[in-house]
């Protein structure tokens, strides 16, 4: 029988740690689940279907992003039909936490939270391993909980006939039973291992978290590590570096674990690699194919700490004669019945060279030069000239276009859009710092994992801070997980940026204007109340509803329509909107000055539409350009009422045409219906995203389409609204590289 730890997350740019035990190849339990959790599970292949265990360190954002994540991928594993149980253990409020996490109604579940606190000490018994939280405790912060994981293991005997055969003495017994090897002579060494059955083995592993050395006072006091968990195999230490680096740290791991490898998770410390490897690596081929409106970024690694910290820790951990490595993604740190690291991660790609990979790329660029049709496509994209200009022209980012659950080479739905606004003429068209340090963002919509989408796309951490820092605008669409689960982490990131650069008080100033549903506002302000934000105060929440020009219940569950859905012309939608604008609440205006004063908006405004309860779209209007989004939609009037006419229509395409009335049932678009939005609406250009996970990498479109300039999103796929108007001829050779195989 072995146990083991897996890594499916560590502290790195965008992500926070999140382990698994693993159990005769069973995930047994989950220790926090971070953003971008789900994604990295299914890319190891997890399946959760005997774990129904989650542990948290922390109750904060860090720890318990992914919990929705989880339970999306439990149900892809075929375990949850509809509900299920799961137990929830952590600090104080991870209860609160939990709930209000999986307000969605893809998610029904029963939960079951144990909070821990000071007045006993506790042990979780599970089928296969006990778990003991370890609480600690710092005046003025919140609780945080480390762990130690105990295999159930018959405990072992000691041989106390060899030791009467061997003529050894009471003192030398009891030095064998403490653990300790004893020498007869000068050649022959008795082991304390070799004198029980089953031989004596470490007790399992210790999960060290200390965000902070304000919590190495309560550590220290902690009796029980010392005396009942000394004889550990590993420990793996999730903790900031002036805790690592701390001599009474050092000194007490080294009293509770003197024979076990340590293995570290410090941000400050473990390298950068790629963890989403199979997007990047796709997207290093289409970069090729267009550098324009693919970006480029290393792969392998993204950034190696400081070398001078590794080697000042390792020499202060050896001095207590500690063995000390550092903690690595995907791989796998065994701990019973004996210490051993994985060699190979459960992630392709991330700690080995990228050889046959390689090969695929240059093979694939090889077989363009020898098409002479594809050739031709690729030449005349890569010199293509935009005969429309915009003021303040939008930079459009596309961060996710997967639907439902993250796959391994897409991101579920999230876009970045930049606009120069009251600084246009000031900065220089392009990707650099001082384009991004002095424009202004939106987001629309966010999925789990946009913070990391946002890291890998621009690569450079001084670009994705000022992004962070300019973000003046968030919309959420509705409610399902898949649009909505990346929304804390982003505001919280964005936060720390603020603090970092300005301080408390200035950041304080800086508003960012959240626009989501009613049927979210009651979650959002729990959230904000709760310790997962820096600056809550900051956020102004404004509902989709207020900012409707008709809020007629069109569509309503179970998706029957109590009022007929009406066909405006354009004159009267125009109209509706006009008296929106004279009636609309005074947070409402304030919001509309505000991003009128930095990103020079005209207009901003919702409309409903068919797919679930609260479900909306937005259209945003700059001084000569008008960009629409819908979210998820079925085909419905109120899209057609009040996206006419823009230059650029962001919609949802979820299924091809061959789907058998599903469309209707939950409530989607597909790619023929698109063709028909097209033509009522008139976009000047029409971008497809949001499809179904049945589609792995490419949607393929049809002539049709391709008729009409309708072009269809990947993730990182990135353009100017101008270069719009040649981005749909790559599609042939976007089909002719990539296939759903």
């Amino acid at each position: 029988m072995r146990y083991w730890l897996r890594v499916i997350c560590n502290a790195m740019r965008d992500t926070t740690t999140s382990l698994v035990l693993m159990y005769e190849n069973n995930v047994v339990l989950v220790l926090n689940m971070c953003d971008g959790f789900q994604r990295q599970a299914s890319v190891a292949k997890l399946r959760f279907i005997n774990c129904n265990e989650l542990f948290f360190t922390e109750a904060s954002i860090n720890a318990a992003s992914g919990l929705v994540g989880f339970y999306c991928s439990a149900i892809n594993a075929g375990k949850f039909s509809s509900k299920f149980k799961c137990n929830v253990y952590g600090p104080k409020g991870i209860g609160r936490l939990s709930s209000n996490m999986s307000f969605n109604d893809h998610v029904s579940m029963v939960w079951t939270f144990k909070e821990f606190d000071s007045s006993k000490t506790e042990c979780i018994v599970g089928k296969s391993v006990n778990m003991v939280p370890i609480l600690l405790q710092a005046k003025g912060k919140n609780d945080v909980v480390s762990y130690v994981i105990d295999p159930l293991e018959a405990a072992p005997k000691f041989k106390g006939k060899e030791a009467k055969q061997m003529g050894l003495t009471i003192p030398q017994i009891k030095e064998l039973v403490a653990g300790n090897n004893v020498t007869l002579n000068e050649t022959t060494v008795i082991t304390s291992e070799s004198m029980f059955n089953p031989p004596i083995k470490p007790t399992g592993a210790l999960i060290l978290f200390l965000p902070s050395t304000d919590y190495i006072p309560s550590l220290l006091s902690n009796k029980q590590l010392l005396y009942k968990y000394s004889n550990t195999a590993l420990v793996y230490h999730i903790a900031a570096y002036e805790v690592l680096a701390s001599a009474e740290y050092i000194d007490f791991v080294a009293k509770v674990a003197p024979k076990a490898v340590h293995v570290v998770d410090c941000k400050e410390l473990t390298d950068d690699t790629a963890p989403r490897y199979y997007s990047q690596i796709e997207l290093k081929l289409l970069h090729q194919c267009n550098s324009k409106i693919f970006p480029d970024f290393p792969l392998f690694p993204l950034h190696v700490k400081d070398e001078s910290k590794r080697a000042i820790l390792i020499d202060e951990y050896k001095k207590r004669g500690l063995g000390l490595t550092f903690s690595l993604l995907g791989h796998d740190y065994e701990f019973w019945p004996k210490f051993a690291v994985s060699q190979n991660s459960c992630l392709p790609g991330l700690h080995r060279p990228l050889l046959e990979e390689e090969k695929e790329i240059k093979s694939a660029i090889e077989a363009i030069g020898t098409d002479e049709r594809l050739r031709s496509i690729r030449d005349l994209c890569a010199s293509a000239a935009s005969t429309r200009k915009f003021r303040n022209e939008p930079f459009v980012a596309v961060l996710g276009t997967a639907s439902q659950n993250p796959l391994k080479h897409r991101c579920v739905s999230s876009i970045y859009v930049n606009v120069p606004g009251n600084m246009e003429g000031k900065v220089v068209r392009g990707t650099s710092k001082e384009y991004y340090g002095n424009s202004y963002g939106f987001m629309l919509d966010t999925g789990e994992g946009c913070y990391g989408q946002l890291v890998d796309h621009f690569s450079d951490m001084g670009i994705v801070d000022s992004v962070m820092e300019n973000l003046k605008c968030i919309f959420i669409s509705h409610h399902h997980s898949d649009h909505m689960l990346g929304l804390i982490k982003l505001i919280r990131e964005a936060d720390l940026v603020l603090l970092r650069r300005y301080g408390a008080a200035a950041a304080k100033e800086k508003l960012l204007y959240v626009i989501l549903p009613d049927n979210m506002n009651r979650m959002m302000v729990d959230l904000l109340v709760m310790p997962t934000v820096v600056f809550p105060e900051r956020v102004r929440i404004v509902l989709s509803e207020s900012l409707s020009p008709d809020t007629s219940p069109y569509y309503v569950k179970p998706y029957k329509n109590p009022v007929p859905q009406k066909e405006f012309t354009k004159e009267q939608a125009d109209k509706m909107v006009e008296d929106l604008y004279k009636k609309a609440e005074a947070k409402v205006k304030e919001m509309w000055e505000h991003l009128a004063k930095f990103l020079c908006i005209k207009k901003l405004h919702t409309y409903q539409t068919d797919h679930c309860t609260g479900s909306h779209g937005i259209l945003i209007e700059g001084q000569d350009w008008k960009l629409a989004y819908t979210g998820d939609t079925f085909r419905c009037k109120t899209v057609e009422n009040f996206t006419r006419d823009m230059d650029l229509l962001i919609h949802e395409c979820t299924f091809s045409d061959d789907v058998k009335r599903l469309e209707e049932d939950i409530k989607h678009t597909t790619l023929a219906q698109c063709v028909e939005i097209f033509d009522k609406t008139t976009p000047w250009r029409m971008l497809l995203t949001h499809f179904s996970n049945k589609t792995k990498k490419i949607v393929n479109v049809r002539s049709e389409h391709l008729e009409r300039k309708i072009f269809i999103g990947f993730d990182h796929l990135q353009f100017y609204l101008s270069d719009a108007e040649w981005i749909y001829q790559l599609q042939p050779l976007l089909e002719a590289l990539i296939t759903n195989d």
